[in-house]
């Protein structure tokens, strides 16, 4: 009992220290230099290039004492998860159809809307669901896709962001298959190049828009069942993307 007692002793005066430190840095250090300390703090941390949107530290990394407001303070809990979504690539996937509810929703504890805080987003989609499709062995074009209309509103979201947000779109495409249905890989500069300006004449409008409102847009190509691939993201918004058919 004696050392249990002990051991819960240390452990008060521990989070009473803690919070001391937090609380004479919020008083002393101006935000700026408290938002050094806060990205030094979160540069180890898993989330630092690439968040699932359901991965927030308030539950995901609880057992870390910086993520327990108990133990440092409200404010500093506060400044630190501001910190942390502009450290991190929100990670949306292919569920676009949460995107808006996912913006809109408040952070716990901050009061305000996840998309005043996120200045990094990126999304997935596939092809299939975008442009034409010819069938795997040749034969007719396939009709436009219905979820094209859907995709293009859920896009319109993301002018929930703040101005400035950088936004990287991935185009999912698929590998190809031998007659003898061997897979091959479908990446190709050639196949990559028709692709992308496929989809980027379909989402013209909202892409101007997006980049007239300030944000920064980048797209690339993802390999079904592979994570985003950043090597081959184009930027849209300095026309880096090769448009013009190869002769």
């Amino acid at each position: 009992m004696g050392q249990y007692a002990t051991t819960n002793s240390l452990d008060n005066n521990r989070d009473t220290t803690c919070r001391d430190l937090c609380e004479g840095m919020i008083t002393t250090l101006p935000r700026e230099l408290r938002d050094i300390i806060y990205e030094y703090i979160l540069c180890d941390t898993l989330y630092k290039d690439v968040a699932v949107s359901t991965n927030e530290p308030a539950s995901s990394q609880a057992g870390l004492d910086y993520w327990q407001v108990e133990k440092v303070a409200d404010t500093a809990w506060k400044e630190l998860f501001e910190a942390w979504y502009r450290s991190v690539w929100i990670h949306m996937g292919e569920d676009l159809g949460y995107i808006e509810r996912f913006l809109s929703l408040n952070v716990a504890r901050l009061g305000i809307p996840r998309h005043h805080l996120i200045t990094k987003i990126s999304i997935t989609f596939n092809q299939r669901d975008v442009v034409f499709l010819e069938k795997p062995l040749g034969g007719d074009v396939t009709r436009v896709p219905t979820s094209r209309a859907r995709i293009l509103e859920r896009l319109e979201h993301l002018f929930l962001l703040k101005r400035g947000a950088s936004i990287h779109l991935y185009v999912i495409i698929g590998c190809r298959w031998t007659r003898r249905m061997m897979m091959i890989d479908a990446r190709s500069p050639r196949r990559e190049r028709k692709v992308l300006r496929q989809v980027t004449t379909v989402m013209s409008d909202v892409l101007s828009r997006l980049s007239a409102e300030g944000y920064r847009l980048a797209m690339g190509i993802q390999i079904f069942s592979r994570r985003p691939d950043e090597s081959s993201l184009f930027d849209l918004c300095s026309g880096n993307l090769p448009l013009e058919e190869e002769h």
